[in-house]
């Protein structure tokens, strides 16, 4: 099938973008920090590239180490997943077990010396600067060996500043003195993860305490591998690193949302704006393009991109043309229809546009890309495919302008396609999917009894969202292709 220059033109615009190709390292903050009792606590801070809200991840270290160190790995994953983060220099610790200095332990007094309870302190002074630099931003604290009782205890103690606790082999017994986590763990109000190896829960401590962690509603995590957070570390010994992760990231995602990096594609003399959530996994994966009604936005889809993000299914919600931050060139105005009707003619050059986008993109598998089309996007995305732009999967939401020519396309490709409308659409609405049933017999075609039109069916249809996840899973699954 060819591609018309006008779709060729759109497919090499959309390589010159903002942020697009290597990722974007995030650039370091230094935070100095004073405790309650004066101590200056030095700390990183780290946003996510592209992002500017959403959670924060505060990293604590285990004893005899630094943030840096220990976190490096994971702050990279953290990042593709959109999460800014926080590593902590605490009081305690100061070796160089993870290659790096522990700039809090450096600047102490000669002599300073301090338990495993005294970095309570360094914790609570970061949430309170924070509240004061980062106000209003999910806070999710995640811990390691005697950090990762600490964390248990400030969240239990806090839980107004604390949105979600990660606890990688939490100490517990006679080193850590007043400041056992034991008892808290039936006092967290939080969603929290217990996580340790398998072979730590041999201890007679360490299994008494997972089970009182299960009792109290912790999401349990254990595999083979090192003490605390190197636990997720290949590196180290983590021979469970990469299924672990798949389950961290299911629960940051259930407990924390994270945001949407905001994007920008060129698109003729458009500048389309959009949001890709990213499933933090780096290998090629499945992903969606979701595009709105008429008069409507890519805001809509919020809830959808994070449904699918749990089932790791990556998405790119898009102001296409005139709609939304998408308004360079103009605005559709559907009380100005003659002079803005171009906004919705030209919709096809956004949609190829925008999957070349996703597929130059090391995270997604160019083979496995859904696209779901709302009302006019519909017909938009029909006919990008038929131009040489096509994905694997298509939903259409009350298609209302369908055309003949793309009903007869789907049989002659290799696409799947789902048509929703409601009962309640205007009475062509009947005509155009008899005519689809009727011209295509891979098609799948469906009528909710409810009122609605276009995206607007995921609000009067709750169990629409998650059928919508569950097909895309099914059709772009690895073994589609």
């Amino acid at each position: 099938m060819r591609m018309s220059p006008r779709l060729l033109s759109s497919l090499l615009s959309a390589l010159v973008l903002l942020g697009l190709g290597s990722p974007v390292l995030a650039e370091a903050e230094e935070w100095r920090v004073q405790a309650a009792d004066r101590v200056e606590v030095v700390a990183d801070f780290e946003a996510a590239p592209g992002v500017t809200s959403g959670p924060i991840v505060v990293l604590l270290h285990q004893g005899g180490g630094d943030a840096r160190g220990e976190y490096a790995s994971h702050q990279e994953r953290l990042h593709r997943l959109g999460y800014s983060t926080l590593s902590v220099d605490l009081r305690r610790g100061g070796s160089d077990r993870f290659g790096s200095e522990n700039r809090t332990v450096a600047g102490l007094p000669d002599g300073a010396e301090y338990d495993y309870c005294d970095p309570l302190l360094d914790i609570e002074a970061i949430l309170a600067e924070l509240g004061t630099r980062q106000p209003n931003r999910p806070i999710v604290l995640w811990g390691s060996s005697f950090s990762a009782a600490l964390a248990v205890i400030t969240a239990s103690r806090h839980p107004s500043q604390v949105s979600a606790v990660l606890a990688f082999s939490p100490a517990s017994g006679p080193p850590m003195g007043a400041c056992q986590p034991d008892p808290y763990l039936s006092q967290l109000t939080r969603p929290w993860l217990i996580a340790r190896p398998s072979r730590e829960l041999q201890l007679p401590s360490a299994a008494r305490q997972w089970r009182a962690a299960q009792a109290a509603g912790a999401w349990t995590l254990t595999g083979n591998g090192p003490h605390g957070s190197s636990l997720l570390v290949e590196e180290r010994g983590g021979t469970d690193s990469q299924a672990l992760w798949q389950q961290v990231n299911r629960f940051l995602f259930a407990a924390a949302p994270p945001a949407s990096r905001r994007i920008e594609i060129e698109s003729s003399t458009w500048r389309l704006v959009g949001d890709y959530q990213t499933t933090g996994n780096p290998e090629p994966q499945a992903a969606v393009l979701l595009l709105h009604s008429a008069a409507s936005r890519r805001d809509r889809f919020e809830p959808l991109a994070r449904a699918l993000a749990a089932q790791g299914i990556a998405s790119l919600r898009l102001d296409l043309r005139g709609h939304g931050e998408s308004i360079n060139q103009g605005r559709f105005d559907p009380s100005r229809l003659p002079e803005t009707r171009h906004t919705i003619v030209d919709a096809p050059e956004d949609v190829a546009a925008a999957l070349a986008w996703l597929r130059a993109r090391s995270d997604v598998d160019p083979h496995r890309i859904g696209v779901l089309g709302s009302s006019y996007s519909g017909e938009s995305m029909a006919v990008a495919a038929r131009q040489g732009a096509a994905a694997r999967a298509y939903v259409a939401l009350s298609p209302g302008s369908f055309s003949d020519e793309s009903i007869a396309w789907i049989d002659s490709s290799d696409t799947e396609w789902w048509f929703v409308r409601s009962s309640r659409e205007p009475p062509f609405f009947d005509d155009l999917f008899a005519a689809i049933e009727a011209g295509s017999e891979r098609a799948e075609v469906e009528q909710l009894e409810t009122h609605g039109h276009g995206d607007r069916l995921l609000t009067t249809t709750p169990r629409l969202e998650p059928e919508i996840v569950e097909w895309f899973a099914w059709f772009l699954r690895e073994s589609s292709n």
